[in-house]
């Protein structure tokens, strides 16, 4: 199974027409922005905000603000559990799970994932705003539509639509004008994007194959379906290898 075009196939375009809508009309919009923005971007984030201040957004926070707080949980779940626990960031590895590997579904973490999370609480703070998950994954527009009775994310768009919409709108990053995040968040939380156990479709598809056979010693298990996990995602459009988007994090650390 070949990655990108079965993540390809999950697109909607309907959730950028909807934001290009909402921004004509004026519509308060708040906007959730995944990490991997800053491989995308490859700029002070500063301006990536501005940018988006500058299109029309009315606020925007990263979405690994609610980190410590999923961190915190998971552990308490880890802590409590004698299986081994898959979470559930990537709602391509949960669907697989549902739908092919239905002996494997007592194993899953049903906490909402960060982008969930987030959106939940951006809904709470702007009861009347749009709330916008920008990220590199197609497939998280089916997320809440797949797993949850109830939808707090508005529309999904990709870093591909952004720069679209950046385009159409005249807006250079570069030449932005910086501006502030709705809050900091924690210097570490932002390299969840390189912690996971396993990544790319084929390889998990196995793993889950083998299951029943395996001794597994962790127990805890970050699974995504893109090879080289979300700093690859199919909505990304650097050209960047892995290992060079991986270095633009760690310069986080200097």
């Amino acid at each position: 199974m070949k990655n990108r075009f079965y993540l390809n196939t999950l697109y909607d375009d309907s959730h950028k027409l909807n934001v290009e809508k909402w921004l004509s009309s004026k519509q308060k919009i708040v906007a959730s922005i995944a990490p991997s923005y800053l491989a995308e971007f490859d700029t002070d984030p500063h301006k990536v905000a501005g940018a988006l201040r500058t299109l029309g957004i009315f606020e925007v926070e990263e979405t690994v603000t609610v980190l410590p707080q999923i961190t915190e949980s998971r552990q308490k779940l880890i802590d409590n559990s004698s299986k081994p626990i898959i979470f559930s960031s990537c709602p391509v590895i949960r669907k697989i799970i549902e739908d092919n590997f239905p002996n494997l579904k007592r194993f899953l973490c049903r906490l909402p994932s960060p982008m969930v999370l987030h959106g939940q609480i951006l809904k709470q703070k702007f009861p009347q705003s749009k709330v916008v998950f920008i990220g590199p994954c197609f497939a998280k527009q089916k997320e809440e539509v797949w797993f949850y009775k109830k939808q707090t994310i508005d529309a999904v768009i990709t870093f591909k639509d952004l720069r679209s919409l950046f385009k159409k709108n005249n807006i250079n990053i570069e030449k932005s004008k910086p501006h502030s995040f709705l809050s900091t968040p924690e210097k570490w939380a932002r390299f969840g994007p390189l912690i996971y156990y396993k990544t790319g479709l084929d390889n998990i598809v196995q793993l889950f194959k083998q299951w029943d056979s395996l001794e597994l010693k962790e127990k805890a298990l970050e699974l995504l379906a893109c090879r080289g996990g979300c700093l690859m995602g199919p909505g990304m459009t650097t050209n960047k290898t892995l290992k060079q988007r991986v270095e633009l994090f760690n310069k986080l650390l200097e």
